[in-house]
Protein backbone atom coordinates (compact mmCIF):
# COMPACT_ATOMS: atom_id res chain seq x y z
CA UNK A 1 0.00 0.00 0.00
CA UNK A 2 1.64 3.29 -0.82
CA UNK A 3 1.55 5.67 1.69
CA UNK A 4 0.58 9.33 1.69
CA UNK A 5 3.00 11.69 3.15
CA UNK A 6 0.90 15.11 4.04
CA UNK A 7 3.37 18.30 3.06
CA UNK A 8 4.89 20.45 6.10
CA UNK A 9 3.10 23.76 6.81
CA UNK A 10 4.67 26.78 6.60
CA UNK A 11 5.53 28.62 10.03
CA UNK A 12 2.28 30.55 11.32
CA UNK A 13 3.43 34.18 11.93
CA UNK A 14 0.92 36.35 14.50
CA UNK A 15 1.09 39.99 13.33
CA UNK A 16 -0.18 42.61 15.74
CA UNK A 17 -0.02 46.42 14.71
CA UNK A 18 -0.21 49.47 16.51
CA UNK A 19 -3.46 51.88 16.09
CA UNK A 20 -3.07 55.52 17.15
CA UNK A 21 -6.23 56.98 17.63
CA UNK A 22 -7.28 60.70 16.35
CA UNK A 23 -6.59 61.56 19.80
CA UNK A 24 -3.19 60.61 20.28
CA UNK A 25 -3.52 57.65 22.74
CA UNK A 26 -2.31 54.57 21.59
CA UNK A 27 -4.10 50.96 22.39
CA UNK A 28 -2.60 47.18 21.30
CA UNK A 29 -5.14 45.71 18.88
CA UNK A 30 -4.04 42.07 18.08
CA UNK A 31 -5.91 40.45 15.21
CA UNK A 32 -6.94 36.88 14.88
CA UNK A 33 -4.45 34.66 12.48
CA UNK A 34 -6.06 33.14 10.22
CA UNK A 35 -4.00 29.95 9.17
CA UNK A 36 -4.86 27.79 5.88
CA UNK A 37 -2.52 25.49 5.90
CA UNK A 38 -2.99 22.10 7.81
CA UNK A 39 0.45 21.46 9.75
CA UNK A 40 -1.21 22.71 13.12
CA UNK A 41 -3.86 20.02 13.34
CA UNK A 42 -3.23 16.33 12.57
CA UNK A 43 -6.39 14.62 10.80
CA UNK A 44 -7.60 11.27 11.08
CA UNK A 45 -11.20 9.14 9.79
CA UNK A 46 -11.11 5.19 10.64
CA UNK A 47 -13.82 3.19 10.05
CA UNK A 48 -14.93 1.77 13.43
CA UNK A 49 -15.25 -1.80 11.16
CA UNK A 50 -13.09 -3.38 8.67
CA UNK A 51 -15.84 -5.13 6.94
CA UNK A 52 -19.55 -3.88 7.59
CA UNK A 53 -22.79 -5.58 6.49
CA UNK A 54 -25.02 -4.63 3.61
CA UNK A 55 -27.59 -2.27 4.98
CA UNK A 56 -25.25 -1.47 7.69
CA UNK A 57 -25.09 2.25 8.81
CA UNK A 58 -21.10 2.63 7.87
CA UNK A 59 -19.38 4.38 10.39
CA UNK A 60 -16.22 6.79 10.79
CA UNK A 61 -13.78 7.19 14.07
CA UNK A 62 -12.51 11.01 13.85
CA UNK A 63 -9.88 12.38 15.37
CA UNK A 64 -8.32 15.89 15.11
CA UNK A 65 -5.17 16.86 17.16
CA UNK A 66 -3.37 19.83 17.81
CA UNK A 67 0.25 19.51 16.97
CA UNK A 68 1.62 22.41 17.92
CA UNK A 69 3.09 24.19 21.34
CA UNK A 70 0.27 27.03 21.54
CA UNK A 71 -3.46 26.70 21.49
CA UNK A 72 -6.07 26.98 18.36
CA UNK A 73 -9.54 27.67 17.88
CA UNK A 74 -11.71 24.86 15.83
CA UNK A 75 -14.57 23.78 15.75
CA UNK A 76 -15.32 20.98 18.11
CA UNK A 77 -18.38 19.54 16.06
CA UNK A 78 -16.62 16.94 13.68
CA UNK A 79 -19.99 16.34 11.39
CA UNK A 80 -20.56 15.84 8.13
CA UNK A 81 -21.34 18.87 5.71
CA UNK A 82 -19.99 21.22 8.15
CA UNK A 83 -16.60 20.34 9.22
CA UNK A 84 -15.93 16.65 7.57
CA UNK A 85 -16.03 16.73 3.71
CA UNK A 86 -15.73 13.03 2.14
CA UNK A 87 -14.34 11.55 -1.25
CA UNK A 88 -15.43 7.97 -1.48
CA UNK A 89 -14.08 5.53 -3.98
CA UNK A 90 -15.68 2.14 -5.11
CA UNK A 91 -12.59 0.16 -5.79
CA UNK A 92 -14.17 -2.81 -7.36
CA UNK A 93 -16.02 -0.60 -10.16
CA UNK A 94 -13.16 2.14 -9.86
CA UNK A 95 -15.91 4.81 -9.84
CA UNK A 96 -16.95 7.99 -7.12
CA UNK A 97 -19.47 6.50 -4.62
CA UNK A 98 -22.80 8.48 -5.39
CA UNK A 99 -24.22 10.93 -2.83
CA UNK A 100 -27.54 9.57 -1.48
CA UNK A 101 -29.50 12.80 -2.57
CA UNK A 102 -29.03 15.87 -5.68
CA UNK A 103 -29.25 18.05 -2.64
CA UNK A 104 -26.68 18.27 0.36
CA UNK A 105 -27.61 20.46 2.93
CA UNK A 106 -24.43 22.35 4.45
CA UNK A 107 -24.30 23.21 8.18
CA UNK A 108 -22.98 26.77 8.67
CA UNK A 109 -21.00 26.72 12.59
CA UNK A 110 -22.16 29.59 15.01
CA UNK A 111 -19.48 31.28 17.41
CA UNK A 112 -20.99 28.61 20.19
CA UNK A 113 -19.41 25.47 18.05
CA UNK A 114 -15.60 27.22 18.47
CA UNK A 115 -13.61 26.07 21.27
CA UNK A 116 -9.66 26.08 22.32
CA UNK A 117 -7.89 22.78 21.60
CA UNK A 118 -5.06 23.11 24.01
CA UNK A 119 -1.27 22.11 22.56
CA UNK A 120 -1.23 18.27 22.20
CA UNK A 121 -5.24 17.67 23.28
CA UNK A 122 -7.38 16.20 20.42
CA UNK A 123 -11.40 15.82 19.81
CA UNK A 124 -12.93 12.38 18.82
CA UNK A 125 -16.62 11.66 16.99
CA UNK A 126 -18.06 9.10 15.30
CA UNK A 127 -19.67 10.46 11.92
CA UNK A 128 -22.24 8.20 9.42
CA UNK A 129 -21.15 8.77 6.20
CA UNK A 130 -23.66 6.05 4.62
CA UNK A 131 -27.31 7.63 3.49
CA UNK A 132 -29.45 8.98 6.59
CA UNK A 133 -31.31 11.57 6.94
CA UNK A 134 -35.17 11.82 7.18
CA UNK A 135 -36.29 13.27 4.17
CA UNK A 136 -35.50 11.38 1.09
CA UNK A 137 -34.71 13.86 -1.55
CA UNK A 138 -32.28 15.64 1.37
CA UNK A 139 -30.50 12.58 2.77
CA UNK A 140 -26.61 13.24 3.58
CA UNK A 141 -23.82 10.60 3.32
CA UNK A 142 -22.94 7.93 0.05
CA UNK A 143 -24.83 5.51 -1.43
CA UNK A 144 -22.65 2.33 -0.34
CA UNK A 145 -25.29 -0.29 -1.05
CA UNK A 146 -23.36 -2.13 -3.29
CA UNK A 147 -21.39 -5.28 -1.91
CA UNK A 148 -17.98 -3.85 -2.72
CA UNK A 149 -14.48 -2.88 -1.36
CA UNK A 150 -14.47 0.81 -0.95
CA UNK A 151 -11.67 3.92 -0.65
CA UNK A 152 -12.34 7.25 1.52
CA UNK A 153 -10.76 10.37 2.35
CA UNK A 154 -11.84 12.59 4.66
CA UNK A 155 -10.73 16.68 5.24
CA UNK A 156 -11.40 18.79 8.09
CA UNK A 157 -12.17 22.30 7.06
CA UNK A 158 -13.67 25.40 8.08
CA UNK A 159 -15.58 27.72 5.18
CA UNK A 160 -16.62 30.71 6.81
CA UNK A 161 -15.86 33.73 5.26
CA UNK A 162 -12.41 35.11 7.16
CA UNK A 163 -14.51 38.66 7.96
CA UNK A 164 -16.89 36.51 10.13
CA UNK A 165 -13.97 34.43 11.76
CA UNK A 166 -12.02 37.49 12.83
CA UNK A 167 -14.74 38.22 15.22
CA UNK A 168 -15.27 34.68 16.04
CA UNK A 169 -11.07 34.52 16.71
CA UNK A 170 -10.70 37.47 18.37
CA UNK A 171 -7.18 36.77 19.19
CA UNK A 172 -6.97 33.38 18.95
CA UNK A 173 -5.24 31.58 16.30
CA UNK A 174 -7.80 29.63 13.46
CA UNK A 175 -6.88 26.55 11.33
CA UNK A 176 -9.18 26.68 8.48
CA UNK A 177 -7.53 23.94 6.34
CA UNK A 178 -8.30 21.89 5.03
CA UNK A 179 -6.67 19.35 6.80
CA UNK A 180 -6.80 15.85 5.44
CA UNK A 181 -7.06 12.39 6.90
CA UNK A 182 -4.69 9.48 4.69
CA UNK A 183 -6.89 7.13 2.51
CA UNK A 184 -8.59 4.30 4.47
CA UNK A 185 -10.48 1.27 3.20
CA UNK A 186 -13.32 -1.06 4.29
CA UNK A 187 -15.70 -3.92 2.88
CA UNK A 188 -19.28 -3.84 2.26
CA UNK A 189 -20.69 -7.44 2.71
CA UNK A 190 -23.89 -8.86 1.68
CA UNK A 191 -25.46 -10.75 4.85
CA UNK A 192 -23.26 -13.93 5.47
CA UNK A 193 -26.57 -15.76 5.25
CA UNK A 194 -26.65 -14.14 1.70
CA UNK A 195 -23.45 -14.38 0.74
CA UNK A 196 -23.59 -17.34 -1.95
CA UNK A 197 -26.43 -15.91 -3.53
CA UNK A 198 -26.93 -15.28 -7.03
CA UNK A 199 -28.80 -11.82 -7.97
CA UNK A 200 -31.92 -13.04 -9.65
CA UNK A 201 -31.01 -12.92 -13.35
CA UNK A 202 -27.84 -14.84 -13.14
CA UNK A 203 -28.96 -17.48 -11.06
CA UNK A 204 -31.67 -18.31 -13.98
CA UNK A 205 -28.48 -18.40 -16.41
CA UNK A 206 -26.32 -20.66 -13.87
CA UNK A 207 -28.98 -23.14 -13.22
CA UNK A 208 -29.99 -23.21 -17.23
CA UNK A 209 -26.53 -23.67 -18.10
CA UNK A 210 -25.54 -25.60 -15.12
CA UNK A 211 -27.80 -27.97 -14.05
CA UNK A 212 -27.16 -29.84 -10.95
CA UNK A 213 -24.41 -27.48 -9.94
CA UNK A 214 -24.58 -25.20 -6.82
CA UNK A 215 -22.11 -22.45 -5.61
CA UNK A 216 -19.36 -23.89 -2.75
CA UNK A 217 -20.33 -22.36 0.27
CA UNK A 218 -18.42 -22.48 3.59
CA UNK A 219 -20.70 -25.46 4.90
CA UNK A 220 -18.54 -27.22 1.80
CA UNK A 221 -15.40 -26.68 2.85
CA UNK A 222 -14.13 -29.37 5.30
CA UNK A 223 -13.43 -27.71 8.70
CA UNK A 224 -9.62 -27.25 8.84
CA UNK A 225 -9.81 -26.18 4.93
CA UNK A 226 -13.11 -23.41 6.41
CA UNK A 227 -10.65 -22.54 9.06
CA UNK A 228 -8.13 -21.40 6.20
CA UNK A 229 -10.47 -19.42 4.21
CA UNK A 230 -11.94 -17.54 7.02
CA UNK A 231 -8.97 -16.72 8.29
CA UNK A 232 -8.12 -14.43 5.83
CA UNK A 233 -11.73 -14.02 4.31
CA UNK A 234 -14.36 -13.51 6.91
CA UNK A 235 -17.38 -15.01 6.10
CA UNK A 236 -17.29 -14.30 2.49
CA UNK A 237 -18.83 -16.47 0.04
CA UNK A 238 -15.60 -19.11 -0.74
CA UNK A 239 -17.42 -19.99 -3.95
CA UNK A 240 -18.31 -16.51 -5.92
CA UNK A 241 -16.50 -12.86 -5.69
CA UNK A 242 -17.56 -10.31 -7.62
CA UNK A 243 -14.35 -8.84 -9.72
CA UNK A 244 -13.54 -6.69 -12.80
CA UNK A 245 -11.85 -9.31 -14.44
CA UNK A 246 -12.44 -7.85 -17.90
CA UNK A 247 -11.81 -4.08 -17.15
CA UNK A 248 -15.04 -2.84 -18.31
CA UNK A 249 -17.05 -2.01 -15.09
CA UNK A 250 -19.81 -4.43 -16.19
CA UNK A 251 -21.09 -6.54 -13.39
CA UNK A 252 -18.60 -9.92 -13.55
CA UNK A 253 -18.44 -12.90 -11.21
CA UNK A 254 -16.42 -15.41 -10.59
CA UNK A 255 -17.97 -18.83 -9.63
CA UNK A 256 -17.50 -21.89 -8.40
CA UNK A 257 -20.03 -24.34 -9.48
CA UNK A 258 -19.86 -27.76 -7.59
CA UNK A 259 -21.70 -30.89 -7.84
CA UNK A 260 -21.64 -34.20 -6.71
CA UNK A 261 -20.93 -35.92 -3.08
CA UNK A 262 -17.42 -36.88 -2.12
CA UNK A 263 -15.17 -38.39 -3.05
CA UNK A 264 -16.17 -37.85 -6.74
CA UNK A 265 -17.32 -34.01 -5.97
CA UNK A 266 -16.36 -32.09 -9.10
CA UNK A 267 -16.07 -28.10 -9.32
CA UNK A 268 -15.75 -25.96 -12.11
CA UNK A 269 -14.54 -22.14 -12.21
CA UNK A 270 -16.47 -19.93 -14.59
CA UNK A 271 -16.63 -16.47 -14.83
CA UNK A 272 -19.65 -14.68 -15.57
CA UNK A 273 -20.10 -10.98 -16.96
CA UNK A 274 -23.45 -9.08 -17.83
CA UNK A 275 -23.68 -7.52 -21.34
CA UNK A 276 -27.05 -5.37 -21.71
CA UNK A 277 -29.51 -8.23 -20.52
CA UNK A 278 -27.36 -10.84 -21.56
CA UNK A 279 -24.72 -13.02 -20.17
CA UNK A 280 -21.58 -14.42 -21.08
CA UNK A 281 -20.24 -17.12 -19.53
CA UNK A 282 -16.76 -18.69 -20.01
CA UNK A 283 -14.94 -21.60 -17.95
CA UNK A 284 -12.02 -21.22 -17.09
CA UNK A 285 -11.31 -24.97 -15.24
CA UNK A 286 -12.50 -28.27 -14.17
CA UNK A 287 -11.62 -29.98 -10.79
CA UNK A 288 -12.06 -32.32 -8.28
CA UNK A 289 -12.80 -31.41 -4.72
CA UNK A 290 -13.85 -28.20 -3.23
CA UNK A 291 -11.35 -25.27 -4.24
CA UNK A 292 -12.28 -21.74 -3.42
CA UNK A 293 -12.13 -18.47 -5.05
CA UNK A 294 -11.31 -14.82 -4.37
CA UNK A 295 -9.98 -11.87 -6.62
CA UNK A 296 -6.72 -9.87 -5.81
CA UNK A 297 -5.78 -6.48 -7.69
CA UNK A 298 -3.71 -5.82 -10.99
CA UNK A 299 -0.23 -6.23 -11.11
CA UNK A 300 2.74 -8.46 -11.55
CA UNK A 301 2.35 -12.29 -10.69
CA UNK A 302 5.31 -14.40 -11.08
CA UNK A 303 4.53 -18.53 -11.28
CA UNK A 304 5.51 -21.09 -8.70
CA UNK A 305 8.75 -21.92 -11.13
CA UNK A 306 10.00 -18.41 -11.07
CA UNK A 307 9.71 -19.30 -15.18
CA UNK A 308 6.71 -17.10 -15.86
CA UNK A 309 5.81 -13.46 -15.04
CA UNK A 310 1.51 -12.50 -15.53
CA UNK A 311 1.17 -8.72 -15.55
CA UNK A 312 -2.18 -7.89 -15.14
CA UNK A 313 -3.83 -4.55 -15.73
CA UNK A 314 -6.95 -5.73 -14.23
CA UNK A 315 -8.13 -7.66 -10.66
CA UNK A 316 -7.44 -11.32 -11.26
CA UNK A 317 -9.30 -14.33 -10.04
CA UNK A 318 -7.46 -16.72 -7.67
CA UNK A 319 -8.57 -20.30 -7.78
CA UNK A 320 -6.90 -22.80 -4.78
CA UNK A 321 -6.93 -26.29 -3.45
CA UNK A 322 -6.17 -25.99 -0.75
CA UNK A 323 -2.57 -27.77 0.85
CA UNK A 324 -2.28 -28.75 -3.10
CA UNK A 325 -2.53 -26.02 -5.64
CA UNK A 326 -3.08 -22.33 -6.37
CA UNK A 327 -3.60 -20.52 -9.99
CA UNK A 328 -3.80 -17.03 -11.04
CA UNK A 329 -6.30 -15.79 -14.08
CA UNK A 330 -5.84 -12.63 -15.78
CA UNK A 331 -7.26 -11.12 -19.38
CA UNK A 332 -5.17 -9.56 -21.55
CA UNK A 333 -7.37 -8.12 -23.17
CA UNK A 334 -7.73 -10.53 -25.72
CA UNK A 335 -7.41 -13.80 -23.77
CA UNK A 336 -7.28 -15.21 -20.52
CA UNK A 337 -3.84 -16.31 -18.90
CA UNK A 338 -2.62 -18.14 -16.12
CA UNK A 339 -0.43 -19.10 -14.23
CA UNK A 340 0.24 -21.60 -11.25
CA UNK A 341 1.15 -20.17 -8.30
CA UNK A 342 1.27 -23.09 -6.09
CA UNK A 343 1.99 -27.03 -7.37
Amino acid sequence: MKKVRQPLASILVLLSFVAISCMGSAEDSHQSAIAPSSGQLEFTAIPTKERFTLGEPITLRLRLKNTTSESLLIIRTLQLSMTVWVRATDLDRRSEVKKCSPIVPEFLPSSDDFSHLAPGAAVESEVVISCHGQEPNRQYGFDFSQPSSYQVQAKYRITLPAKILKKIADRSVVVTGPVEAPPVKFTVAADPAEECALPPGLRDEISEKYPGTKVLSLADLEEYHRQMYQKDHGTRCPGLVRVNFYGDGNPTWALVLIAGENPNQKAELVVVRQVGDAWETRSLETTDGTPVVWREGPGKYEDVYGKKVLCAPNPVIVFVGYESWGIVYAWTGEDVEKIWISD
